[in-house]
């Protein structure tokens, strides 16, 4: 499922694998918030099955699918949330925390084919 026409799918890495290795998994219900704009971001995640829409008061601004990330600008930033990510669907996400983030980043960026 693509749910964003603007984003290129990175077919060539899978995500998705190396989060499920690297961090905890969480399940949240269709409706249920990730977190809320505001809050102090220590972590990431990754989706494994499942839509997470970023919203703004009532505004979706970004649509998030299996395979993709959320909630890394925190991180980077050391800013407080911007948006707060609520699950359109069942979702399950994994957890990655910043100690493992440098290196599970790394992998990642080598871990791509070669042709």
């Amino acid at each position: 499922m693509n749910v964003s026409s603007t984003k290129r799918q990175r077919a060539d890495i899978d995500m998705r694998a190396f989060a499920k290795s690297a961090g905890a998994t969480i399940k949240v219900p269709a409706g249920g918030v990730v977190f809320s704009k505001g809050e102090a971001g220590d972590c990431m995640y990754i989706v494994q099955p499942g839509v997470i829409d970023m919203v703004i008061g009532d505004k979706v601004i970004e649509t998030i699918g299996a395979n993709e990330a959320l909630g890394f600008m925190s991180m980077i930033d050391d800013k407080p949330r911007s948006s707060t990510a609520r699950a359109r669907e069942a979702c399950e996400l994994s957890l990655i925390d910043p100690r493992i983030s440098v290196s599970w980043w790394t992998r990642c960026r080598t871990s791509r084919p070669t042709s």
